[in-house]
C-alpha cells in the first residue's frame, strides 16, 4: 500500500515527467510557430528578407527567454531535493539547451532558399524527377462515383484471395462458392493516438491469425489507425510482427523531444523525407497551419527515428502503397479526413458570428479520402491521382509547376489533428468534468446558449490543399456547397470530428460493402454512439441499409439523425447531465444486421427476393480479466495524449485487443456466414425470378464501371 509520502513523491515524479514533455511540446510548437505565423512570403523562388528576418528574431526571443528562466532557476540552490525540482533543473542545464543555438542557427537556413542554403538544395531536390517522377506528369480531374481502373482492378485480383480465404475460415467447400457470393468486408479503425494505433493492430494481427484478415477487402482509418496504416503499408512490408517490433523502439521517446527531430530536420538525407512537402508548398503561397509541424513530428519520430537508412522518398507517398496491395494480396487502404462546411451568405469571405448562429443547422462535415489510387470527396463526384494531391487545377487539369505528391509528414498531421476542433467540441471535452455548482450550471447554461456560435469556430486553423474542383462550378453536384466553388484551397482535418469511426467512406455505394468489423478505440467510448450517428449520414446522403438499431439505441426520428450527423454532441441522450454523461454497458463484441425496404415484384412462386443490407461487427476497447489493470478509459498511459509508450505498456494495449478479439471471434464467423448466404439466396432468387444476369463493361469517362443487365 503506497504511504502518503510516496503519492507524493509518485505525484512529483509525473509532473516532472509532464513538465519536461510539455517544455519539448512549447519548443516544437515554437518552432511550428515560426513557420505558421511569419510573414507568407512572396511566390517567386525566393522569399521576402523581411520574412528571414522575422524567424530570425523570433528564435533570438525564444533564446533570451530560455536562458533567462534557467538562470532563474538556477539562482536558487535551495530548492527542495525533489525529483520535481530535480528534473526541471536537469531540463535547464542539459546539453540540449546548451548547443540550442548551433540547432537554431541550421533551422534558419530552412526558412532560406538560396542554393547553398539547406532549404534551397530541399527545394531543388524537390524539382527532381529522378527522385520525384509523378512531376512529370499532368494529372486530370476524374468525374463520377464509379471505382477508378487502378481499384476495379485490385478487386478483380483481391477477390480470388478473399474467396479462398473465406471457404477456409467459413468450412465451406471452395468450389461451392459463386463469386457473386463473396460478401466484400471491410474492416474499420478508430481514432485515439497511440491507444488507436496500437490496438488496432493487435485486432488485425488476431484476425489474420484467425483467417479473418484476409476475408476483407477494405481497411479505413480515422486520426490514430491511420498511423498504423501508414506504417503497416509502407516501411513495416504489410508484416505484423514488423510493425510491432518498430513501434516498440519509437514510442518510448516523446514526438516532440527535440534534440532528436532537429537532428533530422537539420541533416540530410532525413531533413528531403521530412521537409520536402512543407518547403515546397510553402514556396507555393500555402500558409502552413500546426497541424503542418504536428505531422513532421509524427513522421521524424514513427518513420525515421529508428534506422533513417530504412526509409527512402517512396516511403512517405501514400501512391506508394498501391505496389503493396496490386497482387490483391492485401486490403486496400483507405485513410479519411474532413471538411467543414459553413454556410455563409458571400461565399467568398468567412461567415459572420450572425450568419454562424443562422446556419448553425446547416453546417456539416464532407468526408474525404485518401487511397493509394486517388483523393477525392463522394459527395462532390469528382476524383483526382493521389500522386497530384498537393497541386494546383484550374478547370479539372493540373496548372503550373508540379510539385512532388503530399507526403505523409503533412498527412499525419492533418489525419490526426484532432486539436483543430471547433470552440463548442472543446467545451463538450471538459464539461463532463466540470463541478457540480451552483454557478456552473449558470455558467453553463448560458455558453450552452452560444454552441450555435462556437460550432463555427476553429481556434486553430486546419492545414489545407489547393482547391482541386475550382473552376468547375457548372460540372458539381447541385448539393456542393456555394464556398468550395470559391477558394483557393480545402481546409482538411482529423475525421474524429465528425465520427470517430472510419465508415462513411466504405458506405461508398460503387464499394458494395456488405460486412463492417469495426474496431473501436476511443476514449469516449461508453458514452459515445458512434455507429448510431453514422444513420444521420446515410440518411443525409440517401443510402440504405445501415442498421437501425445500432449501439444499443432506440430508432432515430430523421430530424434526429440528421442533426447528429451536422453536430453530433449537440444531441442530448436523455440521461446525460452536464457532469453526469451516459454510460453504456458494454460486451466485447457487438453485432447488428439490417435489410432495406424490398420493392422487387415477386416471382411465380409468390417468393420475395431477400434484400440485402449491411452487418455491422462492433469491437469496442473494454477492460479483459485476462490482461490486469489496463482499463482504457482510466489507465494513465493510455490517454489520447500521451506519446509515450514502453514496450511493456505496447504489449498490454495488444494483448488487451487480442483477448477481447478472441471473445467475440464465433459472433464474427456467425455474422459473416450469414451475410455470404444472405447473398447467395439473393442471387438464386433473382435467376429464378428473369435467370442469370448478364455481366457487361461500360465506359464511363476514364474509367469502367460494371453493370448488370438481367
Amino acid at each position: 500500500m503506497f504511504t502518503r509520502r510516496s503519492t507524493i513523491l509518485l505525484n512529483e515524479t509525473r509532473r516532472s515527467r509532464l513538465f519536461v514533455y510539455s517544455s519539448a511540446s512549447l519548443i516544437a510548437i515554437g518552432t511550428a510557430s515560426f513557420f505558421t505565423n511569419s510573414t507568407k512570403p512572396v511566390k517567386n523562388d525566393e522569399p521576402s528578407s523581411d520574412w528571414v528576418q522575422a524567424i530570425k528574431d523570433r528564435w533570438i526571443s525564444a533564446i533570451d527567454s530560455i536562458q533567462k528562466s534557467k538562470n532563474d532557476l538556477l539562482d536558487f540552490p535551495n530548492l527542495e531535493e525533489s525529483a520535481y525540482f530535480q528534473n526541471l533543473r536537469s531540463f535547464f542545464t542539459s546539453t540540449y539547451l546548451t548547443d540550442l543555438q548551433r540547432y537554431i542557427e541550421k533551422l534558419q537556413s530552412l526558412a532560406e532558399t538560396t542554393p547553398d542554403s539547406l532549404g534551397g538544395q530541399i527545394l531543388a531536390s524537390s524539382k527532381d524527377a529522378n527522385l520525384h517522377p509523378e512531376i512529370l506528369k499532368t494529372a486530370s480531374v476524374r468525374f463520377g462515383n464509379g471505382l477508378c481502373t487502378q481499384e476495379q482492378q485490385f478487386l478483380a485480383n483481391r477477390r480470388q484471395v478473399v474467396k479462398k480465404s473465406l471457404a477456409s475460415f467459413l468450412d465451406i467447400p471452395l468450389d461451392q462458392i459463386d463469386d457473386r457470393d463473396v460478401p466484400v468486408v471491410g474492416l474499420v479503425g478508430s481514432g485515439g493516438g497511440y491507444r488507436a494505433m496500437t490496438s488496432t493492430a493487435g485486432y488485425l494481427k488476431a484476425a489474420k491469425q484467425a483467417g479473418l484478415f484476409d476475408c476483407a477487402t477494405y481497411i479505413g482509418g480515422v486520426s490514430g489507425s491511420t498511423w498504423f496504416m501508414a506504417l503497416y503499408y509502407s516501411m513495416c512490408d504489410c508484416d505484423f510482427d514488423k510493425f510491432i517490433s518498430h513501434i516498440k523502439s519509437v514510442m518510448n521517446v516523446h514526438i516532440a523531444y527535440p534534440k532528436p527531430t532537429i537532428d533530422y530536420l537539420v541533416s540530410s538525407p532525413t531533413a528531403e523525407y521530412l521537409l520536402t512537402t512543407p518547403i515546397a508548398r510553402y514556396n507555393r503561397g500555402i500558409q502552413p497551419a500546426l497541424s503542418d509541424m504536428y505531422g513532421v513530428l509524427l513522421a521524424a519520430r514513427l518513420f525515421v527515428n529508428r534506422n533513417p537508412f530504412e526509409v527512402d522518398m517512396k516511403t512517405l507517398k501514400t501512391s506508394h502503397q498501391a505496389s503493396k496491395i496490386a497482387d490483391g494480396s492485401q486490403p486496400l487502404p483507405i485513410y479519411s479526413c474532413v471538411r467543414h462546411e459553413i454556410p455563409t451568405a458571400d461565399p467568398e469571405t468567412p461567415p459572420s458570428p450572425k450568419e454562424r448562429k443562422e446556419a448553425a443547422g446547416d453546417n456539416y462535415f464532407q468526408w474525404f479520402e485518401v487511397t493509394p489510387h486517388e483523393f477525392g470527396c463522394e459527395e462532390l463526384n469528382m476524383w483526382i491521382p493521389t500522386w497530384s494531391l498537393g497541386r494546383q487545377f484550374q478547370n479539372g487539369v493540373s496548372k503550373g509547376e508540379n510539385p512532388p505528391e503530399a507526403g505523409l509528414s503533412l498527412l499525419l498531421g492533418v489525419y490526426g489533428s484532432a486539436f483543430c476542433a471547433t470552440l463548442s467540441h472543446y467545451y463538450k471535452e471538459i464539461r463532463p468534468t466540470a463541478p457540480k455548482s451552483a454557478i456552473f450550471k449558470w455558467l453553463d447554461s448560458i455558453i450552452m446558449e452560444k454552441d450555435s456560435d462556437m460550432l463555427g469556430v476553429h481556434p486553430i486553423t486546419p492545414s489545407s490543399v489547393p482547391n482541386y474542383v475550382k473552376g468547375m462550378e457548372s460540372q458539381l453536384p447541385n448539393e456542393c456547397p456555394e464556398s468550395l466553388k470559391h477558394v483557393d484551397t480545402i481546409e482538411l482535418m482529423d475525421a474524429g470530428m465528425s465520427n470517430n469511426l472510419a465508415i462513411y467512406s466504405m458506405l461508398r455505394p460503387s464499394r458494395q460493402v456488405d460486412v463492417l468489423i469495426t474496431f473501436d478505440a476511443s476514449a469516449d467510448i461508453h458514452q459515445v454512439q458512434w455507429l448510431e450517428m453514422v444513420e444521420g449520414y446515410a440518411k443525409r446522403r440517401g443510402l440504405k441499409g445501415w442498421p437501425i438499431s445500432s449501439a444499443n439505441s432506440k430508432p432515430l426520428d430523421k430530424e434526429k439523425a440528421e442533426k447528429m450527423d451536422t453536430d453530433p454532441e449537440s444531441v442530448e441522450k436523455p440521461a446525460a447531465t452536464a457532469t453526469e454523461p451516459i454510460y453504456r454497458e458494454l460486451t466485447p463484441c457487438h453485432v447488428y444486421t439490417s435489410k432495406v425496404e424490398n420493392n422487387s415484384e415477386p416471382d411465380s412462386d409468390n417468393e420475395e427476393i431477400e434484400a440485402s443490407g449491411i452487418t455491422v461487427v462492433y469491437f469496442p476497447l473494454i477492460p479483459h480479466k485476462t490482461v490486469e489493470n489496463v482499463v482504457p478509459d482510466e489507465t494513465p498511459f493510455l490517454s489520447t495524449w500521451n506519446f509515450v509508450y514502453t514496450p511493456e505498456e505496447v504489449d498490454s494495449v495488444l494483448k488487451l485487443a487480442e483477448a477481447n478479439f478472441a471473445e467475440g471471434l464465433q459472433q464474427t464467423k456467425d455474422a459473416l456466414l450469414d451475410a455470404y448466404e444472405r447473398k447467395k439466396r439473393r442471387r438464386l432468387a433473382a435467376e429464378r425470378v428473369s435467370g442469370p444476369p448478364v455481366q457487361k463493361h461500360v465506359l464511363s469517362n476514364d474509367f469502367l464501371v460494371k453493370a448488370r443487365t438481367t
